[in-house]
């Protein structure tokens, strides 16, 4: 604002400083400089997928747990966990942002979703 205002013909906005515009900003009931994240479930597997995944890490403590307990030599248990998209960048949202609305949400909402890119790494 302070460079583009006096050219717009509001020279005092070349002496605004930023306490002064938050303080403005937080008057307004509608606050368009925030944004808040929201995440719209899209996929209709979606319980089914959490519970298997729910599963494996219960197995896995089971596992330990009785590893632990064991006396026996070699019975130890090693656990590896990997990420299984380990070449995908997030390039973009999956949805517009939602504008503010007074009554309904007074700041930009944002999709956590993303788009992804899958990149070609090769590993040696």
């Amino acid at each position: 604002m302070r460079e583009h205002g006096p050219a717009a013909g509001h020279e005092c906005l070349a002496r605004l400083v930023q306490g002064t515009v938050c303080k403005i900003l937080g008057q307004e009931e509608i606050k368009p400089h925030k944004v808040r994240y929201y995440l719209e479930r899209r996929d209709a597997a979606f319980e089914q997928k959490m519970a298997q995944v729910l599963c494996v890490y219960r197995e896995i403590q089971i596992l330990k747990k009785t590893a632990a307990k064991s006396n026996k030599p070699g019975k130890s248990v090693a656990i590896v966990s990997y990420d299984e998209k380990p070449g995908i960048q997030a390039i973009a949202t999956t949805a517009p942002d939602l504008p503010p609305v007074a009554g309904v949400h007074l700041t930009f909402a944002r999709e956590l979703g993303v788009a992804a890119q899958i990149l070609d790494v090769e590993c040696p």
